[in-house]
């Protein structure tokens, strides 16, 4: 009798070689994707790292020397405190650590010269007497002094001429006071103050072909249409040379700026060109435009004046932005060029962690034409002032035909 044949054993229907091989693959795909988009991650990572390294670089030496007051956006940035920028990097630091250690390298380097170069820090060597004709001068802005006197820096520099802003009718309150009385020539001229120890040969104001009030007054029958002065043109004479002294003043941005804290600053990013949002962005920096056409104007002015000229004044320009250059490109800096440190002037003593209580911007300068060598630039400090006072002795190098 024949065994009973044993019963053929039936594939699993749940589990066969061809689903295996097909369920391998589909696992292999799986581990694929995940590891590319892991690997995508990671460079994300370094692209975020890399150009937040690039963006501390190029900040001081592209971003706001080229941009700067010609974007919404940039020209915003520009009057914030700078540590501004550098909030991103501690966090940065520490994903740096995780992901490449020469990354964490790359972010202190950026630091590094963002800090120094890029935010104008200056070690130039103390320089000695010059040749020929000699001019101590300096500048003060005098609005909210905080009712702290000027009057110790000046004592301390003596200068030959001071030049203020927001100082009108201010002029025989200095000719009478005691401690001024060794500048015989004292004059004033709508919100500009001239004091000087050589003789004030003529003043006259300077008026914008550009306008940035937005509501001038119009002209009243019998009455002088007021202007919007940018600056007063003193000539003084100078041991027999005359000298071209432009006392600047440039109209404060403060109300347009607090007007971009409702995010009006971000359409410099938003209002790409070609999109409807272009015509928002080009509005909001047709404000900036005009600052600048101003700046150039001034300049264009100055850079035509037959004497040896110094500007100097308040011309609520941060350091290293475009209307900056555009002066700089014109006339040498005093700080640029017989400073030290970060020449802040403004705003004086602040409750701003961000700027270490301190001020932020240096927005009053003295420059001067080719004719004149710096060899001393300092910055008033300790005062509450808004605006510190700027010293700068200057030597007329050459003897102009």
């Amino acid at each position: 009798m024949d065994s009973p044949r044993p019963e053929r054993e039936l594939p699993d229907p749940d589990f066969s070689e061809g689903s295996s091989r097909l369920d391998l693959r589909r696992r292999s795909h799986r581990n694929r994707k995940r590891r590319s988009g892991w690997r995508r991650f990671l460079w994300g990572v370094d692209a975020i790292l890399i150009g937040y390294a690039a963006l501390l670089v190029l900040h001081g030496t592209f971003l706001l020397p080229f941009v700067g007051e010609r974007n919404v956006t940039t020209a915003f940035l520009l009057y914030l405190p700078p540590a501004i920028w550098l909030l991103p990097l501690p966090p940065l630091m520490v994903v740096a650590w995780l992901r490449r250690k020469r990354y964490l390298f790359l972010l202190l380097g950026a630091m590094a010269w963002f800090l120094t170069l890029g935010l104008g820090w200056q070690w130039n060597p103390l320089k000695g007497g010059g040749d020929g004709r000699r001019l101590v001068l300096v500048t003060y802005n005098r609005g909210q002094h905080s009712n702290e006197s000027f009057q110790p820096f000046k004592d301390a520099k003596q200068p030959d001429v001071i030049v203020m802003q927001e100082a009108a009718k201010r002029a025989v309150n200095y000719q009478r006071a005691e401690g001024y009385s060794d500048y015989p020539h004292i004059e004033g001229l709508g919100e500009f103050l001239i004091l000087s120890k050589y003789p004030v040969v003529e003043s006259s104001l300077i008026e914008p072909a550009v306008s940035l009030a937005k509501n001038p007054k119009p002209r009243r029958k019998n009455r002088p249409q007021q202007v919007e002065a940018i600056a007063a043109r003193h000539v003084i004479d100078l041991d027999g040379v005359q000298v071209a002294i432009y006392n600047v003043h440039f109209l404060t941005p403060r109300d347009v700026l607090y007007s971009y804290r409702r995010g009006g600053f971000l359409w410099g990013v938003l209002g790409v060109p070609g999109t409807p949002l272009a015509a928002k962005r080009r509005a909001h920096e047709s404000y900036w435009h005009k600052r600048i056409a101003q700046a150039r104007e001034l300049i264009e002015r100055a850079e035509a004046d037959p004497l040896p000229v110094v500007l100097a004044g308040d011309f609520n320009a941060p350091s290293g932005g475009h209307i900056h250059r555009l002066v700089e490109r014109a006339f040498a800096d005093s700080h640029r060029k017989a400073g030290r440190g970060y020449g802040l002037t403004f705003p004086g003593t602040t409750s701003n962690p961000l700027s270490l209580f301190g001020p932020w911007l240096r927005i009053d300068y003295i420059f001067a034409s080719s004719d004149f060598k710096f060899s001393r630039s300092e910055v008033e400090g300790g005062r509450r002032s808004q605006h510190r006072a700027v010293f700068a002795e200057l030597w007329l190098a050459k003897t102009p035909p």
